[in-house]
């Protein structure tokens, strides 16, 4: 799920964030809904849509 989450990233987001989207996806993605391996929901892209709709500018900027 990291390392999922990590590649679709842009480069230049801040550590925090990716942290914050990694949190989202192993608490909510994994934990909440289904466990381990009958996700509803792929986790990482499950953090990703999280972090997407929460800072929408650092999102789409990917500008190194």
């Amino acid at each position: 799920t990291g390392l999922l989450l990590g590649l679709t990233l842009p480069p230049g987001l801040p550590l925090w964030m990716a942290f914050v989207g990694g949190v989202v996806s192993i608490g909510i993605g994994k934990i909440i809904w289904g466990g381990l391996g009958t996700n509803m929901f792929n986790p990482a892209l499950v953090g990703r849509a999280f972090l997407l709709a929460t800072f929408p500018t650092a999102m789409t900027t990917w500008a190194v």
